[in-house]
């Protein structure tokens, strides 16, 4: 058992059990080799969080027209990002999101899917790391 000192130190502990959670998905549906991680995914510094719009763009193959909703964009790298969200998204190989933000200046849109989700213990939020390809 550990002690979180403050919300900085417990919002650590959650992004480090998605990245955990994340690699070894990743390593055991065979999408990467046991330590490519680190070769792959180069992080971009956010020093706030970014809001962004995130909507279901495809449940089951089929496209379909859900609302958006805003979410805080917390960490993002090439292949990935990490948001966190009051609503309970599904997480499901199913469903692909679409999600636009503006980093650096510039609008982006990508598409992906959420590996994991977990719940905060301390407030009604939900962190979520998702995959993704730049439209």
């Amino acid at each position: 058992m550990f002690f979180i000192a403050n919300k900085k130190d417990y919002r650590t502990v959650y992004y480090n059990e998605l990245k955990l959670y994340n690699i070894l998905y990743k390593e055991q549906s065979g999408v990467i080799n046991a330590g490519e991680e680190d070769q792959m995914m180069q992080t971009i510094d956010i020093e706030s969080p970014i809001q962004a719009e995130l909507m279901i763009h495809v449940v089951k193959d089929n496209v379909v027209n859900s609302k958006c909703t805003y979410v805080k964009v917390v960490e993002f790298t090439t292949t990935s990002l990490t948001f966190n969200s009051s609503l309970k998204f599904p997480v499901s190989e199913e469903v692909i999101y679409r999600m636009t933000l503006k980093i650096f200046g510039r609008a982006m849109e990508v598409y992906g899917m959420i590996l994991t989700c977990v719940k905060s213990v301390q407030s009604e939020e939900y962190y979520y790391e998702m995959n993704f390809k730049v439209n």
